[in-house]
């Protein structure tokens, strides 16, 4: 059960109340400058002869009371009490920014990314996919800046490229379709905290695109959103881990929530997951729809971008992935 059912979202949409992606970032650009005021202040010297001046005053000492009024009438030390009691800066106090890449760069930063899945570029030194999958990833050609933003292209032409089959191992394969991944492993892990981030999709029937993430033993699996390879208006939140069975099953404990009917391939939309210990949320646009009771162990996951096609599907267009900028937090306190 959603916490805001897809229809809610579209009322809210409808009537004003669910935020569009570029007023959230004003928002929080008005915030954060209010934010740097307020630190100004606490570390100013009018700020540290306040807190001496009350420090005496509440010892007896009232030689100084004159001075001690007149600060009181401080504009500044009014807003700054104002703001302290009611907690205006409490996520961002309470918060550090671990990660964050807006890809204004003429290219991907590659002391960030890495245009391979991890252990391809740990065991093998470059790229590879499964030989199950209608696509083959490339090292780098699906994937560019434009725009201050990453694009991830999947599009239809043929390219031999290596897989990984269960049965034969690594093999060489012919692929009628290429797309791209983007992957942290290299550089940056979290083990608990916030990721955000601000997308949109361009829709092609039988593509999904996504970011999750993933630890080294590649579960559980954690979905930021991932798209619906039949409805661009939908994307879910998922979280999944397999269980090694008796006989070489395995068995997959899955919980997803999808949310939609909103214009993901027109508009840039700001989606969001947060997770501890005990509990995992996803949110659109500040908004949650789903919250679970998961365990998670605090293996340190990494972030991965990626497209692909879903199997028997034969898309004959391009299909993208837009990402304006991607933000990961460290844990409330």
């Amino acid at each position: 059960m959603s916490v805001i059912p897809g229809l809610r979202l579209r009322w809210m949409r409808w009537t004003g109340a669910l935020p569009k992606a570029s007023k959230m970032e004003a928002k929080r650009r008005v915030l954060q400058e209010e934010y740097a005021r307020f630190q100004e202040y606490r570390s100013s010297d009018a700020y540290a002869r306040f807190e001496a001046l009350q420090a005496e005053m509440e010892r007896g000492d009232t030689s100084n009371a004159r001075e001690y009024k007149s600060l009181l009438k401080s504009r500044e030390l009014r807003k700054f009490q104002q703001q302290s009691e009611r907690g205006v800066f409490k996520e961002l106090e309470g918060r550090k920014e671990l990660f964050f890449d807006d890809f204004d760069g003429s290219s991907l930063d590659k002391q960030r990314w890495i245009t391979k899945f991890f252990w391809g570029e740990a065991l093998l030194g470059r790229p590879y996919s499964l030989s199950t999958d209608p696509q083959c990833y490339t090292d780098g050609q699906n994937v560019r800046l434009s725009n201050g933003r990453m694009v991830i292209e999947t599009r239809a032409e043929q390219k031999e490229s290596l897989c990984w089959d269960s049965k034969l191992g690594m093999m060489r394969k012919q692929f009628d379709y290429t797309s791209g991944v983007v992957c942290s492993g290299s550089s940056f892990r979290i083990p608990y905290g916030r990721i955000e981030v601000k997308v949109r999709f361009h829709f092609q029937p039988g593509v999904y695109h996504a970011l999750y993430l993933v630890g080294n033993r590649m579960s559980p699996q954690l979905d930021v959103f991932r798209t619906d390879p039949n409805d661009g208006r939908l994307v879910r939140g998922v979280y999944s881990e397999g269980e090694l069975q008796r006989g070489g099953n395995v068995e997959v404990y899955r919980e997803e929530e999808a949310v939609g009917r909103l214009p993901f391939s027109s508009e840039f939309f700001i989606l969001a997951v947060e997770w501890n210990k005990a509990e995992v949320s996803w949110s659109v646009n500040g908004f949650p729809y789903m919250t679970r009771k998961v365990s998670f162990s605090g293996e340190p996951m990494y972030l991965v971008f990626a497209s692909g096609i879903v199997p028997g599907a034969m898309p004959t267009g391009t299909a993208a992935m837009e990402v304006d900028w991607v933000r990961c937090l460290s844990p409330q306190r």
